[in-house]
């Protein structure tokens, strides 16, 4: 039997969270993704992948905010990753935290991969998702980006800003 793709059910959460910040009907975001009881979902420890998929989709379609992902992202503290954000905080330097994301990113979501290579004087990351949800897969990528930067900037001290992102 085929395993289903999960992610974390808490993700739910910081969206239903930002959404009700933003001064937004979190709770008809969630219905138009076919959503009766978002609470319980977000106390699943796991979620279909599927379902995140909906959710994403009704946010780009209710939400006119198109940095909503990215802001969202900056948001997500790191103890929210479950596993991942705990074996990043026990990191000694900038270059363990990458390479622990590098190889360990596919916990927080099966279809993400993360690489990491030196470029003359800076560091590239890379991300790759490949879920058959392009808007997952594009909300994911400003998500990732924004809470790598963010994350780096709480561990190291120092502000942390992409140059560029392609």
């Amino acid at each position: 039997m085929l395993e289903r793709a999960t992610a974390y059910g808490i993700y739910l959460a910081y969206i239903d969270e930002y959404l009700k910040e933003l001064g937004e009907d979190s709770a008809a975001v969630f219905r138009a993704a076919g959503i009766t009881d978002p609470e319980a979902l977000q106390r699943l420890e796991r979620v279909e992948v599927e379902t995140l998929a909906e959710v994403i989709h009704s946010v780009n379609r209710h939400v006119r905010r198109s940095s909503f992902f990215l802001e969202l992202g900056a948001r997500i503290p790191l103890m929210a990753h479950g596993n991942l954000g705990s074996a990043i905080m026990a990191c000694k330097d900038v270059r363990t935290v990458m390479t622990i994301m590098e190889r360990y990113a596919a916990i927080v979501l099966p279809a993400v991969r993360l690489a990491l290579r030196q470029h003359k004087d800076e560091a590239v990351v890379e991300y790759q998702i490949s879920t058959p949800y392009p808007e997952l897969n594009i909300a994911l990528v400003e998500a990732f980006i924004s809470t790598t930067g963010y994350n780096v900037s709480l561990l190291t001290g120092q502000s942390f800003y992409p140059k560029r992102v392609c």
